[in-house]
């Protein structure tokens, strides 16, 4: 016969056993439930921060570039300031000027821009826009005649006219719009202009206007993904698309609320 008292004895221990068991068991959940929420945790905190930091890196790279073709285009227009044939035919008085000579100025002054619209690789065409009848033209699509007639009445009356006439010299970009002079099907532009005199309170200041395809910024954008179904686009302060990889949507405004 078993002894009653060593019954009770493996009755204790096989309930210590199973108690401990139990707790050994439930503490290992816990202690897994907790180990796996801080994987998550430090897993989710790390794939955002390699989501930021390569989201920054892309939206640096664009910005370095958009940085390049401003400077470009603004180092052009100090160019033109500079380039004695262009500046000649800012301020002659033509009412009395002999027409081979101011046909002469006209052709000296679209050469130098036609040359530089050539040589760089961000530019489409470029005006210069004057109320003394020299108004010239770069980029083959709009001949002098345009510029002088009643499509140089309707640019005067727009308001990218008159905010560059108050800019003291200082250049300025457009939005993306339609040119006024251009007639052709590929007309879309986004323009830096400027006067190319300083006189504040002289109306009459020659205007230029560089114009440039909107697509090459949207180019630098086109193929840029973020995350599995992001991408990038570019307003301007007033929430005007000026890069977009849709085309159709340059110029359109969008809510970046």
């Amino acid at each position: 016969l078993i002894n009653n008292q060593l019954l009770k004895t493996f009755k204790i221990k096989g309930g210590l056993f199973k108690r401990l068991v139990l707790t050994f068991t439930v503490l290992s959940l816990i202690t897994l439930s907790i180990s796996s929420l801080l994987t998550y945790q430090v897993t989710k905190q790390k794939v955002s921060s390699d989501f930021e930091n390569s989201t920054m890196q892309i939206l640096n790279q664009n910005k370095n570039y958009i940085d390049v073709v401003d400077a470009s285009i603004e180092d052009i227009s100090m160019q033109i300031l500079s380039t004695k044939d262009i500046s000649n035919s800012f301020n002659v008085n033509t009412t009395k000027m002999d027409q081979f000579y101011k046909w002469q100025l006209i052709q000296k002054a679209q050469d130098s821009l036609n040359a530089l619209t050539i040589n760089s690789k961000f530019i489409k065409s470029m005006y210069i826009l004057n109320d003394n009848g020299l108004s010239v033209s770069s980029g083959g699509n709009v001949s002098n005649v345009d510029i002088t007639t009643a499509k140089y009445s309707a640019f005067k009356s727009s308001d990218d006219y008159k905010s560059i006439i108050k800019s003291d010299g200082k250049s300025q970009w457009t939005n993306v719009q339609f040119d006024t002079f251009n007639t052709s099907k590929d007309n879309k532009n986004i323009s830096l202009m400027r006067r190319l005199t300083s006189s504040s309170n002289s109306v009459a200041s020659p205007i230029l206007k560089i114009n440039v395809d909107p697509q090459i910024f949207s180019s630098s954008i086109s193929n840029t993904k973020i995350g599995k179904n992001g991408y990038m686009f570019i307003v301007n302060q007033k929430g005007q698309v000026i890069a977009h990889k849709d085309p159709t949507l340059l110029g359109k405004i969008v809510d970046t609320t």
